[in-house]
């Protein structure tokens, strides 16, 4: 069990690190669906957008 942490030492925020990550990338995939339906494609030059809503994301969870 090499590189598991003990109970209290970082898991929490890890947990939450994953759950704002999960959410952004269903968020975004979202996103991508609705602009295919509408008949515009999002999935070029997009990537700028995505890095900064999870650069954000990282930001809200941690403060560091």
């Amino acid at each position: 069990m090499d590189g598991v942490m003990p109970a209290g030492q970082g898991n929490e925020e890890k947990i939450v690190m994953v759950q704002q990550t999960t959410n952004t990338i269903m968020a975004k995939l979202v996103e991508n669906d609705v602009a295919k339906r509408s008949g515009q494609s999002s999935s070029n030059g997009d990537n700028g957008s995505f890095g900064s809503h999870f650069l954000s994301a990282r930001a809200t969870v941690g403060g560091n």
